[in-house]
């Protein structure tokens, strides 16, 4: 019994961990996404006449070309 109490508190703690660490995902998604967009702004800012609708957070250079990360 006291064992079965113990495994299901474990179960449950280990749940909530899970989804702590989810939500710490997502939160590092977004501040990246934004310190990516505050980037892009200045840079347009500072370089009105650069067409910058290429740039994508998710892309890499790779051989001279933007390219999606492998």
């Amino acid at each position: 019994m006291f064992w079965e109490t113990g495994c299901y508190k474990l179960e449950k703690d280990l749940a909530g961990t899970k989804e702590v660490v989810e939500d710490c995902k997502m939160a590092l998604v977004s501040q990246f996404e934004d310190g990516f967009d505050r980037a892009k702004s200045q840079v347009a800012f500072l370089y009105p006449e650069l067409d910058l609708s290429a740039l994508d957070s998710l892309k890499i250079v790779q051989d001279g070309e933007l390219v999606d990360e492998p």
